[in-house]
């Protein structure tokens, strides 16, 4: 097994100056979910510096918290599912990520928004990728459940989500998350999203 590219930048720089010469300063956890609602890219390839990373990630679907090198810029290139190479590459998203950080990046948006209804919210609908920072793995509190939510519905203006009367997200706007996270004593509820 050869690591790629992305994975084998030095994490020791010991040649006693203070330039970092490009190489990582540690890691950062990062988890990708692909949210991006356009039937074109039902399954796409993830290129970290050109090398493949992620083969055909579906739809509605996340990966687990992935150890990336931090401190040196990372490209994270999108293909279609059925792509042979970085030469595929649809867009392009350079990004440095801060060493011990938690991260969670959503795909989301279309290819082309000219196919797609742009009026509804206002907002742009392009694929990007939009970034939560810091994310969590757990809750402070054994009993409670940490939550963060993002809208990512291309054609549906802002949103409010309720629960048995209680609002938890006011007017969360397409492309956004909720600004970090709430907690809510653990079991069952049923949310209502107008």
């Amino acid at each position: 097994f050869t690591a790629p590219s992305w994975a084998r930048h030095d994490l020791d720089d010991d040649d006693g100056d203070d330039d970092d010469g490009g190489q990582a300063d540690g890691l950062a956890q990062v988890q990708v979910i692909h949210n991006a609602a356009d039937p074109a890219a039902e399954e796409v390839d993830i290129y970290i510096n050109g090398d493949l990373a992620i083969d055909d990630f579906e739809f509605r679907t996340a990966t687990p918290f992935l150890d990336l090198p931090s401190g040196v810029e990372l490209t994270i290139g999108v293909a279609g599912g059925n792509s042979n190479s970085a030469d595929d590459i649809l867009a392009s998203f350079p990004v440095t990520l801060e060493k011990d950080e938690k991260y969670v990046v959503m795909a989301t948006g279309v290819l082309d928004p000219s196919k797609f209804d742009t009026g509804v919210n206002g907002n742009d609908i392009a694929f990007t990728l939009k970034i939560l920072t810091p994310a969590r793995t757990k809750s402070d509190n054994n009993n409670h459940v940490d939550i963060a939510v993002f809208h990512g519905v291309t054609d549906v203006p802002a949103i409010d989500i309720l629960t048995g009367g209680t609002r938890l997200v006011d007017e969360l706007g397409y492309g956004d998350f909720t600004d970090g996270y709430f907690s809510v004593p653990a079991g069952e509820y049923i949310l209502d999203v107008t």
